[in-house]
């Protein structure tokens, strides 16, 4: 069984390209507000 929704930590517009193929999945992507992952520097 597949989660109906994931939380994705992500900026910069990285979501755009991952929620295309979850969402054939029937997987929405839903990216928490104000979550800023530059902190944690660059990977």
């Amino acid at each position: 069984m597949l989660p109906s929704r994931v939380a994705l930590g992500t900026m910069h517009g990285k979501a755009a390209v991952i929620a295309p193929p979850l969402s054939a999945l029937g997987i929405g992507v839903v990216v928490p507000e104000g979550l800023d992952t530059d902190r944690f520097g660059t990977f």
